[in-house]
């Protein structure tokens, strides 16, 4: 991130490859996300201290490249000092 004069930021762009995923989960592909699905996302990630400060069109751009994975109970999803791909939000059912 880098500033841009006039206190806006500007984000740097990379390439994720999405079918890459080093954690133990599995996309669940036909899952296509609901309007309390995208409205409980953003609440979620406009409070956390990493993020708060996104634009909210950076923020929705952030929330479409998420996808929806399911997890058995006690399962490990990835351990401390693992490499990672993804940002998880962790939602019980």
């Amino acid at each position: 991130m880098r500033d841009t004069g006039g206190g806006r930021k500007s984000f740097l762009n990379f390439d994720i490859n999405p079918d890459l995923i080093y954690e133990n989960v599995e996309k669940v592909p036909t899952y296509k996300k609901t309007p309390k699905d995208l409205n409980s996302l953003y609440f979620a990630l406009k409070n956390h201290f990493a993020l708060y400060n996104l634009e909210d069109d950076h923020l929705e751009n952030f929330i479409s490249t998420m996808f929806f994975c399911e997890i058995n109970e006690n399962q490990v999803v990835f351990l401390q000092g693992d490499s990672s791909t993804a940002f998880f939000v962790i939602s019980i059912f």
